[in-house]
């Protein structure tokens, strides 16, 4: 009898009630791993985007830098070769000499004798474009007036674009407009 009477109030869950918390326990593990995948997917896609996004107006800061301070009397050399390739060689306002070069989507700089420095990658156009005074294509490098930065990439499906367009200034022909005055 003493038997029996543990039985009875012996509490506990049954295989069936076991069975049920089981099946929810799977159910919301299911449901949160899905979220966390899809999260984890936005999130490298959002990184790749931020980042495509810092590395084109890091390189256009660079070249703001750079073409900011030249005459277009120190341009050097610009050259376009068959194969897409573009270089541009100036001297800056300091005296430092300055090489661009654009090749299969990528644009490198180097300073002096300073290592190449890869500016931005994955690029769809030419960066650069030399103008004259009509902001067309410039033909020899005694017509450059203005030159224009195009940092266009494909991120995720999207392109993504940055720009800007330089004045360079002539301290030869602004000196003769002053003096005329």
């Amino acid at each position: 009898m003493a038997f029996n009477s543990l039985k009875i109030n012996e509490k506990g869950f049954s295989l069936v009630e076991m069975i049920v918390v089981l099946i929810i326990i799977g159910l919301i593990s299911s449901i949160a791993y899905g979220v966390i995948l899809l999260n984890a997917g936005t999130f490298k896609t959002l990184s790749t985007e931020i980042s495509k996004r810092w590395e084109l107006r890091n390189a256009l800061r660079i070249m703001r830098q750079d073409f900011s301070q030249i005459d277009p009397a120190n341009i050097i050399s610009f050259s376009k070769s068959k194969k897409g390739q573009k270089k541009i060689f100036f001297k800056d306002i300091d005296g430092n000499r300055i090489f661009y070069q654009y090749n299969k989507g990528t644009i490198r700089r180097k300073k002096n004798s300073e290592k190449w420095e890869v500016l931005a990658t994955e690029l769809k156009t030419s960066p650069f474009v030399l103008l004259d005074s009509k902001l067309t294509q410039a033909k020899n490098k005694n017509e450059i007036v203005f030159i224009k930065i195009n940092l266009v990439a494909e991120v995720n499906g999207k392109i993504r674009k940055v720009e800007d367009t330089f004045y360079l200034r002539n301290k030869e022909k602004e000196n003769v407009v002053k003096a005329k005055k």
